[in-house]
């Protein structure tokens, strides 16, 4: 764990100097072929760094933030578009590239129940020890939550280290998924609004300002996220591409386009479907068939074993650290009293 904690240090350091050289060089630079090709060292370093880390969780997160979200941003840079284009601090930049935030207009800084999602997701890494004797629909229901919780404790702590740094307020990267009542709401407006505020502007804005009609377009938005998560999966298991995860993403976005005009046909009929039934029907939807071709490439390369002994191996970790620090602060303690028994005694 200590060297993962000095890979941390480094890859956090090279993150810095790179967007220094970033923030420092780009206003200087013609937006387009030489922006981008400024930029380009820094986009290759982003794409190496996360195989910095033998964990599997720091390489997932890492490429996230760094192969996925800061090189989107990046390349929109590069045409002097996207949420890096305006005239940011050093340190507001930084945070804004490496972090997956959005810095918000108002100044209410939106609620985490951080401690009931930690909670929530402690129990079901706890129960995990019994997976061998789950059905099998139940353990993938337990992964997708699992999912939801971790991604919703790693964004919501990149939030919390921005306000920190930069004391500016994050628009909120997802809201209450499990709410959604359409595909369309799901993943425009609830699930993961980080990656949706990269892809629209870097795909389905430019697309549409070629004339691409709007199914189209988001077509292959919900194509290119598809690709990135085959880039994801990878970083996490090393193995080629299945592209079954990039047809299920593909799969949906045909869906969310059927269900719009399944929508307007039924508003022309006069049908109104309650939304309890709605969102029933789109969560069960999601989670169906992320059982069918989301989680299969995962499972196959036996990543969900590897992340649970890794829980387990930060667990005996922190055990190990609680145990160093109250055995160096009873030695504190005991000298202490050595030394006021001691200064009592000379007193006396």
């Amino acid at each position: 764990m200590e060297s993962e904690i000095q890979n941390l240090m480094k890859v956090t350091i090279w993150v810095v100097l790179s967007l220094t050289y970033t923030h420092h060089f780009t206003p200087k630079t013609t937006p387009g072929l030489p922006r981008l090709l400024l930029l380009l060292p820094v986009l290759l370093l982003f794409i190496l760094l996360p195989l910095s880390y033998s964990s599997l969780h720091l390489r997932s997160i890492s490429a996230f933030f760094l192969s996925w979200l800061a090189n989107f941003k990046l390349l929109l840079l590069s045409f002097n578009s996207g949420p890096l284009s305006t005239n940011l601090s050093l340190l507001s930049f930084i945070s804004s590239t490496a972090l997956p935030i959005k810095i918000h207009k108002s100044q209410t800084p939106p609620p985490h129940k951080l401690s009931i999602k930690t909670l929530l997701l402690i129990l079901i890494i706890t129960l995990y020890r019994y997976k061998d004797s789950l059905p099998n629909w139940v353990l993938l229901s337990l992964y997708s939550l699992h999912v939801y919780l971790a991604l919703e404790i790693v964004l919501a702590s990149a939030a919390w280290a921005a306000r920190v740094l930069i004391r500016a307020d994050i628009e909120p990267q997802t809201d209450a998924p499990y709410l959604a009542s359409s595909l369309h709401e799901f993943w425009g407006r609830r699930w993961n609004l980080t990656v949706t505020r990269v892809l629209r502007p870097a795909i389905y804005d430019p697309l549409r300002r070629l004339g691409w009609g709007a199914a189209a377009a988001r077509g292959v938005a919900f194509l290119v996220s598809g690709l990135m998560h085959e880039v994801m999966f990878w970083y996490l298991g090393g193995e080629t591409p299945t592209w079954v995860v990039t047809w299920f993403f593909v799969v949906h976005g045909v869906c969310v386009a059927v269900e719009g005009e399944v929508g307007r046909v039924l508003e022309g009929w006069g049908v109104r479907v309650h939304r309890v039934v709605k969102v029933v029907l789109t969560v069960g939807f999601v989670l169906v068939s992320a059982g069918w071709w989301f989680w299969p490439p995962l499972l196959g390369t036996g990543v969900d074993e590897a992340v649970i002994e890794e829980y387990g191996r930060f667990g005996e970790w922190v055990m190990g650290g609680m145990v160093r620090f109250c055995g160096i602060f009873m030695e504190g303690v005991v000298f202490c009293f050595d030394v006021l028994s001691g200064m009592n005694s000379g007193i006396q």
